[in-house]
């Protein structure tokens, strides 16, 4: 197909596809813009009728406000003379009024007077039941129904009782408009009276009127009637659920109105009117002729007929100008540049007159020819330069041809490399490679695959027979649309004699790491040994040096006792580089564990980074279990030393004071003695005796420690222990009390526990002593003074069971303790004395 038949089916396809795209969006856009004209306007009229609606209501309202503010009638209701206020209201005057309905309801909601009436019948009739349903209580219904009109109530908040414009209540006899009104003086100088109350029923003449004003078919239906259509109650739940989803948000204060096309072109728009309990009641709905709709759809039709006789006119006058304008000037340019095609001369340009794109196209195909004419002479020149550069090089450079193992072309340093000159290119590769075909193939072949390919070390041979160690790699390029192979040979002859004196340096330095007495190692960063010698695995306890590598993955994790231990060290070879002597426990083997000391080092390479760590490991498990022994000793003499003698009073022992003695001006000391122990030892084996005696004596201990003070020594089933030594206390003497209070609670409970009558006697004093440790053998920190001698009478000489305390300590006691005073006892070698017998501790009163 030539170009312009090519260009008559674009250009008729274009036509064919703007007319129908003009109709799909002219559909649509005029369609959507109908409909949402329509549904605005439908919305509209809704809103209309509702306005109406609502003005017809406050025009029900204001016709009776006069009725509200009466003299006559709010005397009336004040006084309750329902038969003077039937008489002003007979059925005259209710016709008169066009109402249904009147209530009159004083202050107390009581219904004063009520009555119905049939503007038909012009009749009286009886009120609606719906008017007392309003109590929130099945009794207040039950109630209300069982009385009278006159003696029923309204309760105080129904909503009948609220002053406002016309509502909606519905009722089993129709649709009732009410409005309520105060009872007022005509003045309104007096309280508010009541409420007055009239309604009349929205028939159906009133909807007909209402479709008169707004010129739509309006229809309304209750919407507690069970026999409203499927269609309308789906709507009315969507206007229920719609105003729930919407209720906190202020544009929904009322009810939305839905929107519903009908057939025939119609549209009717919905909405639901309250009633005055607040609750859906009326269903709204207004028609309305779908005339826009139809509108649009004959524009539609005129404009798609104007673009069908538009195409024509537009198509012929378009293929005249592409003629003229474009087909015959390409025509021209084609038949140039295949005359320079055929002629292949680069240096050959087009002429093409004029401004536009076609001419813009011949002169970027001069501007092609001219690069590539100019691309032509670059190309030979890097011809010439690649290979100045190949024949200067130091490498053997060679190619041969893929499929037959030719050498096609060899610089000058290959010919030299094996001692050929130009009858080199004479030779297949198969001539000097010192190696099998079939190897030599599969090389072949790989490089083919993967296009570059490091061959590796091999033997190349000479002319003059002599094999030579070279480093080859290929890679594929294309000659003239051939594969050929281009490889680089090295010479690396130097390079093998270095890289064995290397190897005998390693052996040699193998063979020292070997046979050395201490383990030694290298490790990797990430925990794993890279070497270690037969010492290192002997002192691990593992076989050889390759199993201990082998099983070791984690060093941190599997070598060391404390994981935390490794990281340390790593740590400070991090810091200092090196590390000397740092001991720490290992696992061996077997799980058996060892106290190494180890030195290292972190070997970093020339630009700072790490590569591994080495160094040395020597087994100290023995100097460790030494060190570990003497410690141990140290510490249990320390121990019994500090459980003979106070923490101070061992310090200084240990420093070898020669005389330790100390006096303290005042310090509370206390005696103990289990009364009838005598008895007991008699009753019970000496092994019980002397485990009852340890289990007693070890609470007290215990109550001694807890409250600070200092056990002093224990006679026999006697307990001596002091406060405010051997450190200053300024509690000494509380602390003694509480810990005399606690040995007689603890007292009681072995007796309840071992069923045996144990009592004790304790004794207190307060006063200066002196203290001490005398002698060499069997030390004791000990205690002398008069203070001591009295608290041993206070015990000896007190009553069982009881604390017997001296003055001086009552005197420190009294205001937080209960004393009860005992009198005065003759004391020996003291005389006469005024003692009192500690009861408990004092507690506080708050105050409210």
């Amino acid at each position: 197909m030539s170009l312009r038949h090519k260009i008559i089916v674009v250009i008729g396809a274009t036509v064919v596809g703007l007319i129908g795209g003009l109709y799909a969006a002219s559909s649509t856009i005029l369609s959507r813009s109908i409909q949402k004209a329509e549904e605005q306007h439908t919305r509209q009229v809704v809103k209309e009728v509702l306005s109406i609606f609502a003005q017809n209501q406050q025009d029900f309202n204001s016709r009776f406000v006069d009725w509200s503010a009466w003299d006559k009638i709010y005397s009336l209701i004040e006084n309750g003379k329902k038969d003077e206020i039937e008489s002003h209201l007979i059925g005259e005057t209710l016709a008169g009024l066009k109402v249904n309905l009147v209530l009159y309801v004083d202050r107390s909601g009581k219904i004063v007077f009520g009555s119905g009436f049939d503007l038909k019948k012009r009749q009286i009739s009886p009120l609606p039941k719906e008017l007392y349903q309003f109590p929130t209580s099945s009794h207040q219904v039950q109630k209300a129904a069982s009385q009278n009109s006159w003696q029923r109530r309204l309760s105080a908040n129904h909503p009948l009782l609220v002053h406002a414009n016309s509502r909606i209540l519905l009722v089993k006899q129709g649709i009732l408009q009410i409005t309520s009104h105060p009872i007022l003086t005509s003045k309104a100088t007096a309280p508010m009276g009541g409420t007055v109350i009239f309604g009349r029923y929205l028939d159906a003449l009133a909807i007909k009127r209402l479709t008169r004003t707004v010129g739509s078919a309006v229809t309304i239906y209750r919407m507690d009637d069970d026999k409203m259509p499927p269609d309308l109650q789906a709507v009315g739940k969507a206007l229920v659920n719609e105003k729930l989803q919407n209720q906190g948000k202020r544009e929904y204060v009322q009810y939305p109105i839905l929107v519903r096309s009908l057939s025939g072109g119609a549209i009717a728009g919905y909405t639901i009117i309250n009633d005055i309990y607040g609750k859906p009641a009326l269903l709204l709905r207004v028609e309305i002729e779908g005339n826009i709709y139809q509108l649009g759809q004959r524009s539609q039709r005129y404009l798609i007929l104007s673009v069908l006789v538009a195409i024509p006119i537009f198509g012929g006058v378009t293929l005249l100008l592409v003629e003229r304008l474009v087909l015959f000037r390409i025509a021209r340019l084609s038949a140039g540049v295949s005359r320079i095609s055929k002629c292949s001369n680069l240096s050959a340009r087009l002429s093409m007159p004029g401004n536009d794109e076609l001419s813009g196209l011949a002169e970027a195909i001069n501007s092609m020819l001219a690069a590539l004419e100019d691309s032509q002479r670059q190309q030979r020149e890097s011809e010439q330069r690649y290979r100045a550069v190949i024949e200067q090089s130091s490498e053997g450079i060679f190619l041969f041809d893929a499929q037959t193992g030719r050498i096609l072309e060899a610089n000058t340093a290959f010919r030299q490399l094996l001692g050929y000159s130009d009858d080199i290119l004479s030779l297949t590769i198969y001539d000097f490679i010192a190696c099998d075909r079939q190897s030599i193939h599969h090389n072949i072949q790989r490089i083919l695959a993967e296009q570059h390919l490091l061959i590796g070390e091999k033997r190349y041979r000479r002319r003059d027979g002599s094999l030579l160690e070279v480093e080859v790699s290929a890679s594929l390029i294309l000659s003239g649309g051939e594969q050929v192979l281009c490889a680089v040979v090295r010479d690396i002859t130097s390079r093998k004699q270095v890289e064995q004196a290397l190897r005998q340096a390693e052996a040699k330095y193998r063979q020292i790491f070997e046979n050395a007495a201490q383990g030694m190692y290298q490790s990797s960063v990430d925990g794993r040994y890279i070497s270690a010698n037969t010492a290192l695995a002997k002192l691990y306890g593992y076989r050889c040096a390759e199993e201990l590598m082998a099983k070791i993955t984690n060093i941190g994790e599997q070598v060391y006792v404390d994981p935390n231990r490794y990281t340390k060290f790593v740590a400070a070879m991090h810091k200092y580089d090196t590390v000397s002597r740092f001991v720490s426990q290992v696992y061996r083997a077997d799980r058996s564990t060892i106290w190494i000391s180890e030195t290292a080092r972190a070997v970093y390479d020339s630009e700072g980074n790490l590569l591994y760590y080495e160094g040395t490991v020597e087994d100290v498990t023995e100097r460790k279990v030494v060190a570990e022994a003497l410690r141990f000793q140290q510490e249990e003499s320390e121990r019994l030393l500090l459980n003979i003698l106070p923490g101070p009073i061992a310090a200084r022992l240990q420093l070898a004071e020669d005389t330790i003695a100390d006096s303290f001006a005042e310090v509370s000391v206390l005696f103990a003695d289990l009364v009838g122990f005598t008895q007991i030892c008699s009753e019970i084996p000496p092994t019980q005796l002397v485990s009852l005696l340890n289990e007693i004596f070890s609470t007290f201990d215990n109550l001694a420690e807890q409250h600070g003070l200092e056990k002093i020594k224990t006679i026999g089933d006697a307990y001596m222990v002091a406060g405010g030594l051997p450190l200053t206390q300024t509690n000494h003497a509380e602390a003694v009390a509480e810990m005399a209070l606690d040995m007689l609670e603890a007292i009681a409970q072995f007796t309840t526990k071992h069923g045996k009558a144990f009592s004790l006697r304790i004794g207190i004093n307060t006063g200066p002593v002196v203290a001490g440790v005398i002698g060499i053998k069997r030390l004791i920190y000990d205690l002398w003074g008069d203070t001591v001698n009295i608290a041993s009478r206070m015990e000896s000489q007190g009553i069982p069971g009881c604390i017997q305390v001296t003055e001086s300590t009552y005197e420190r006691l009294r205001d937080n303790y209960i004393f009860e005073q005992r009198g005065a006892i003759q004391v020996k070698g003291k005389g006469e004395m005024t003692t009192y017998l500690l009861i408990g501790k004092k507690v506080p009163i708050l105050a409210s």
